[in-house]
């Protein structure tokens, strides 16, 4: 079995910079061979900073030229990932791709069946999934914390839309919705991972900042919602509010915050994430009084630092090797991994009730979708 997996990357953006680059360096099993992205300059630049030895501009050509690539990671903007993806797996490459998996539930429902015809490795790589909290609240709740969930809310809040610059996340014609596909997606995955799968939903959505009326090329182009909040009930009776903005006054650490909380017919439980030094559970079961402190065990931190949450956050994908490092080895070993296109599928499908919902403004069952 060779050692190393060979892997292209498609994408130069701070993201492919901040998550990708550090935490594959930081896999031995890792050998990024080549980069592609549209603006040549900062691709050959990040591709020096790394030491990535080929640069394209043309995805198409990368991947005739790299005969030995096994791997593709398109980190790249929402309207390209559908195409992207499916030129790697016709050469039956693995392929990670960034959220959402595309821009609608048709072409995610092609890719993932392509990727099951095909047998090839996928991630949709849901980031907050892998830090500690939400590993841990994941095992209280399984574990039956709460007993029969009631309800829970999921609080995303950011600041990165209160300018009113143009972004390619809020031109629906690049990423298909705004902070609904750009947050909500997060969310929605870790609702379901925390609750099961969610039967019905309704949502509201909000421009609230005026934005540049026109792209970086001079076009006009149609603006996207910059907040959201999302009423949804689970399969198993429990109801939910999940509320992703953009436009917060957020303006220490990195600049968010994520809020949790859970209620249950045996207990209660309470996350708070400012994304400067707190990282935080507090909960209480039936008949023990007030919220007390949780902490996360020690083999959920592994040795990451916990001084700050961004300290917390590099050591999880790089130290650790969650997420990016786990899909490197998944495809070494040829073994599957999650979350994958199929998760990333089923996210796509209620992003797509939830744009249904807001435009018509109406309770949508996700049957309603699975059937058509």
């Amino acid at each position: 079995m060779k050692k190393t997996v060979s892997l292209g990357i498609v994408g130069s953006s701070w993201w492919v910079d901040a998550m990708y680059l550090p935490a594959l360096a930081a896999c031995p099993e890792a050998e990024v061979t080549a980069l592609s992205a549209r603006n040549e300059g900062r691709a050959r630049a990040l591709a020096d900073s790394w030491g990535i030895p080929r640069v394209y501009t043309d995805v198409a050509a990368m991947l005739a030229e790299e005969k030995d690539l096994q791997a593709l990671l398109i980190i790249t903007p929402n309207h390209t990932h559908y195409e992207y993806a499916r030129m790697a797996m016709e050469r039956g490459l693995a392929v990670l791709v960034e959220k959402p998996l595309t821009v609608d539930y048709d072409s995610a429902r092609r890719l993932a069946e392509m990727a099951e015809a095909r047998g090839v490795i996928t991630m949709v790589p849901f980031t907050y999934r892998f830090m500690p909290t939400s590993r841990y609240l994941k095992r209280l709740i399984a574990d039956g914390y709460l007993g029969r969930p009631y309800h829970l809310n999921l609080r995303y809040y950011a600041n990165y839309a209160r300018e009113g610059q143009y972004l390619w996340r809020f031109d629906g014609s690049l990423a298909g919705s705004g902070v609904l596909g750009d947050l909500g997606s997060h969310f929605l995955h870790l609702a379901e991972w925390f609750y099961g799968p969610i039967a019905e939903l309704q949502a509201m959505a909000a421009q609230h900042v005026p934005r540049a009326s026109h792209n970086e090329a001079g076009k006009p182009y149609p603006p996207v919602e910059d907040d959201a909040i999302i009423n949804c009930r689970f399969a198993n009776g429990a109801l939910g509010v999940i509320q992703v903005s953009a436009v917060c006054y957020e303006d220490a650490g990195m600049k968010m915050q994520h809020l949790f909380e859970f209620h249950g017919a045996d207990g209660t439980l309470y996350q708070e994430v400012d994304w400067v030094e707190q990282q935080e559970i507090r909960g209480a079961r039936v008949g023990e009084g007030g919220l007390k402190p949780l902490p996360i065990p020690e083999e959920i931190w592994a040795g990451a630092r916990q001084d700050t949450v961004h300290n917390s956050y590099r050591d999880v994908f790089r130290a650790q090797g969650h997420m990016v490092g786990d899909f490197v080895r998944a495809v070494r070993d040829q073994r599957r991994i999650r979350p994958d296109i199929h998760d990333g599928l089923r996210i796509q499908l209620l992003l797509e009730a939830a744009i249904l919902s807001a435009r018509e403004g109406r309770l949508v069952r996700l049957s309603e979708l699975e059937a058509s």
